[in-house]
């Protein structure tokens, strides 16, 4: 996926006395340039999608806050982080918040979102709850990821082909695997649009592992006040509604 975040809404200087030089990242090269340069990958609905509609989650968020500093939206389309060195982006609309973890390449916000996963699964099939409902069921899942290890585990047959969430739902309703392991913004997402109902479980109950998170905003080589204002940014955003509308279009 990309897949991927609070205090009191303060007014910001967006010059820092201590640097006068504008960094890509910081506040003050954002609203300087008129540009909020934002990371997404180009396949991962609905999180974000190049050259369709709805652009994604990421892509909507990013478009508000943008509008809330008065500046324009561009993307860097990537695929890795690889990709993303040779790109001069602010920001990363969707990153796991985890506790006490820091990095000297980016800074994280408060979350703005709990992710959640779950086992997704045809209502006409017998209901799940434990592992063993599993067996003998192919359970479509993310390549490496700590769920599908969980199943490999338990010897629950897996399928690693799909490669984003959606396509995962798709081959679930073809009848092509039993169940898949999404989160609750693509199992919301897709159900509202095709108009169907599906049965969910968490899927940390049933695999006994740790898979919920904090879901943030990541900001590239930007410093203490540049965090601060996103920060702000986003309780705006939860007070005027912004984000609660946003989350509505993806049928949460």
């Amino acid at each position: 996926m990309r897949f991927f975040s609070v205090g009191n809404v303060l007014p910001f200087l967006f010059f820092s006395i201590f640097n006068t030089e504008l960094l890509a990242g910081d506040i003050a090269h954002i609203v300087d340039s008129k540009e909020l340069e934002v990371c997404a990958h180009p396949e991962m609905p609905p999180f974000s999608l190049k050259g369709n509609q709805p652009k994604g989650f990421q892509i909507d968020i990013s478009n508000a806050l943008a509008d809330q500093l008065d500046v324009s939206t561009s993307i860097a389309w990537i695929i890795s982080k690889r990709h993303a060195k040779k790109t001069t982006c602010d920001l990363y609309a969707g990153v796991v918040k985890k506790v006490a973890e820091r990095s000297k390449y980016m800074r994280v916000t408060e979350p703005f979102y709990h992710m959640e996963y779950f086992i997704v699964s045809n209502p006409s099939d017998s209901a799940i709850s434990t592992l063993e409902d599993l067996t003998n069921r192919t359970v479509a899942v993310s390549s490496g990821s700590v769920a599908s290890h969980a199943l490999r585990q338990h010897s629950i047959g897996i399928a690693t082909r799909f490669v984003d969430e959606q396509s995962r739902l798709e081959a679930l309703v073809l009848g092509e695997v039993d169940a898949a392991v999404v989160s609750n913004l693509s199992a919301s997402w897709f159900q509202k649009r095709k108009g169907i109902k599906l049965a969910t479980v968490d899927a940390e109950n049933v695999l006994n592992v740790e898979l919920n998170h904090g879901y943030a905003l990541g900001l590239r080589r930007a410093d203490e006040l540049t965090l601060q204002r996103f920060n702000a940014l986003i309780v705006s955003m939860k007070k005027d509604g912004t984000l609660d509308k946003l989350l509505a279009k993806y049928g949460q």
